[in-house]
């Protein structure tokens, strides 16, 4: 195994498909993050979770859910409205 001289080669030696990957995730459970932030967890919630008997109407949600961690322990940065969420599912 080579040892690495810098960052960038080790961000350039992980495969394309990975990395794209790792940007799509933080980029969607960023912006859900975002929009809990601003108090529309439920609205959120409902367009980019996959959520029991709403996947029917929002197919996208198939999609989207793969991308976002809307779990604190998934993302590692609390925000203030996980708990509607929550409420949501049950």
């Amino acid at each position: 195994m080579a040892v690495l001289s810098s960052p960038i080669q080790l961000v350039q030696s992980i495969p394309l498909v990975t990395r794209s990957l790792t940007i799509a995730t933080i980029v969607c459970s960023g912006i859900y993050a975002w929009l809990c932030y601003q108090g529309m967890a439920k609205t959120a919630g409902q367009y980019m979770l996959l959520l029991p008997g709403s996947s029917l109407f929002t197919p996208w949600t198939l999609l989207t859910s793969a991308f976002v961690e809307p779990s604190v322990l998934e993302v590692g940065v609390i925000y203030p409205n996980h708990r509607q969420v929550i409420d949501l599912i049950n």
